[in-house]
């Protein structure tokens, strides 16, 4: 079962006409591994808003069902272990997600500095988020 879901429906203007696109908010989670990867020197240049880009990670010894967050070609970090189980599915059936960057903070614990959306795209109603 997915744990937030979320029906969102966004209008995008494509060859001058207006269609709807719908999106169902899959989750919402922090980057795990942020301070292990590539994520502190990406830091100054993320904006809430930026697109990531989910990547499966099959053959992880850790975890079979890992996915990693890049951000600009880089690696931020991971989906939780603990929230990746429906992310890796939908991936491995084709189905379409979208991620951005929901939340920064400043803070001490490296575990809650970046956060983000995941959202499975229904592009047979309209067109893909750019």
């Amino acid at each position: 079962m997915f744990p937030l879901l979320t029906a969102v429906a966004l209008n995008a203007a494509a060859d001058g006409n207006k269609r709807v696109r719908s999106s169902l908010m899959l989750q919402e989670s922090p980057v795990a591994g942020f301070s292990f990867y590539e994520g502190r020197a990406q830091w100054p240049k993320l904006q809430e808003g930026d697109v990531l880009e989910l990547v499966r990670e099959p053959g992880n010894p850790y975890d079979p069902l890992a996915v990693h967050v890049d951000w600009q070609g880089h690696k931020l970090g991971y989906v939780p272990r603990a929230e990746n189980e429906d992310v890796a599915r939908l991936m491995g059936e084709g189905v379409r997600l979208e991620a951005r960057i929901t939340e920064l903070q400043n803070g001490r614990r490296p575990r809650n500095r970046v956060r983000f959306e995941i959202y499975i795209i229904d592009e047979s109603r309209g067109v893909p988020l750019h």
